[in-house]
């Protein structure tokens, strides 16, 4: 490997040359006098803390699948339109960060408030958005609040969420959970446990397609267009149910059918609301469910179409959503 010589011979100036490998300058470390020590004795990293909880403040972004592992291998990028092509650039995953609602101290009495959120950490991991292109989709948003160990690694001090076994946050387990058996799961998972508000509002699917469906907005008479694959996941639903009493009441609404969350209409359900832009050559084309035209003088006729875009779609309780309230009985005028 590019001048790596065996041996010390010609070693640089005052070299040490009875290390073997140590041509050029370079140093190698070797093992000696190896001794077996009981499993579990060697830590790489230190347990800080178990099931707390924390809201992302930004979502991990993978490594390209050209890049190797998570952990950021190299890749090389084709350079297009007329580039080199053999350029070399170090595609590495962006980790993600996460608030903790009340801050720890690790092994040296620092107080830690921020932790790492690795990108194969998702909750239930990723799903595809489109075959053709590759797209994938995470269950999480910056604002979420999730629930998940700490750990901190010894190689370099970083603080991580990893998964957790508890199954509830401290704030909502129930004053009958007589051991940790009652709030502790079998499977390790960073859970997802409260979707942020920002964007988030409420409807009741009127309609369902193939792999798609539509759902009334309980805020605005329009209905906001849906795909199936954007309905939440069963574990993710589980773990809504369990630490938001205050919605579900101990009821789970959600039913499984062929190995999938089952939706029909008159389902109440709360969700993301965004926006999406479709553009379409002339005026006949059909939008999502509560778009609106109007006509863009600058692209010779084309149309652009708001169309209104529903995900991470939750199944509510029945009688949650309301288009009216209650405000006053009894009133005399």
């Amino acid at each position: 490997r590019g001048g790596r010589g065996r041996g010390g011979g010609g070693g640089g100036g005052g070299g040490r040359g009875s290390k073997k490998g140590s041509g050029g300058g370079g140093k190698s470390l070797s093992a000696r006098k190896i001794k077996l020590l009981p499993e579990g004795t060697v830590k790489f990293e230190h347990e800080l803390a178990q099931g707390v909880t924390g809201y992302v403040v930004e979502c991990p972004v993978e490594a390209p699948p050209s890049g190797g592992s998570f952990f950021g291998g190299p890749s090389k990028k084709s350079g297009g339109g007329g580039g080199s092509g053999n350029t070399t650039t170090d595609a590495k995953a962006v980790m993600g960060k996460i608030r903790l609602d009340t801050p720890i101290i690790d092994t040296e009495g620092n107080e830690i408030t921020d932790v790492e959120l690795h990108p194969d950490m998702y909750p239930c991991g990723t799903f595809a958005i489109s075959r053709a292109s590759g797209e994938v989709g995470i269950w999480i948003r910056p604002g979420d609040t999730l629930l998940f160990d700490v750990i901190q690694i010894i190689a370099n001090g970083t603080n991580r969420a990893v998964p957790t076994k508890h199954s509830q946050c401290l704030s909502v387990q129930s004053e009958e959970a007589t051991s940790d058996d009652d709030t502790r799961s079998k499977k390790a998972l960073i859970r997802l446990v409260k979707p942020s508000l920002c964007g988030r509002t409420e409807g009741v699917i009127r309609s369902i397609r193939d792999n798609y469906g539509f759902i009334h907005s309980a805020e605005r008479n329009v209905d906001v267009y849906f795909p199936l694959f954007e309905v939440l996941p069963n574990e993710i639903h589980s773990d809504l149910v369990r630490n938001n009493p205050d919605v579900y009441n101990g009821s789970d609404p959600v039913q499984m059918k062929s190995g999938r969350v089952h939706v029909e209409v008159g389902m109440e359900v709360s969700f993301d609301l965004s926006l999406q832009i479709l553009s379409n050559q002339g005026a006949g084309g059909r939008g999502g469910g509560g778009g609106r035209s109007r006509q863009n003088n600058n692209f010779g006729g084309a149309q652009e179409k708001e169309g209104l875009r529903g995900r991470r779609v939750q199944i509510l309780p029945k009688g949650t959503v309301r288009d009216k309230f209650l405000i006053a009985s009894q009133v005399k005028a």
